[in-house]
């Protein structure tokens, strides 16, 4: 006598998943992460291999991160309706360079 007993033990991941805002939220703050390190060492490093002090090249990797996580926020939908304040001078370079974005 064969059973044929078929248990999908992660059914629940997937409706839960669907249900709640949780994955959405854990995929954004891995993007802002990412995002962010990615940034900081671009930044940071270009500016180090150009001779300039350590100070300066910190400094300028986080304004770098700074105005990722700026346009991340801004731009998501778990973040709509919610207040965003941030310095003019940043959105106003923002608005000048026309930050790049990035979708797959």
């Amino acid at each position: 006598m064969a059973f044929d007993f078929n248990v999908d033990l992660f059914s629940w991941i997937d409706q839960w998943r669907k249900t709640t805002k949780l994955f959405g939220w854990i995929s954004l703050i891995f993007q802002m992460a990412f995002s962010s390190f990615v940034t900081f060492c671009g930044v940071c490093g270009g500016i180090l291999a150009a001779g300039k002090p350590t100070a300066v090249a910190v400094g300028f990797g986080l304004c770098g991160v700074a105005t990722t996580l700026a346009t991340f926020f801004a731009s998501s939908e778990l973040t709509r309706g919610m207040m965003f304040v941030r310095p003019v001078e940043l959105a106003s370079k923002e608005i000048a360079v026309g930050e790049a974005i990035t979708r797959k």
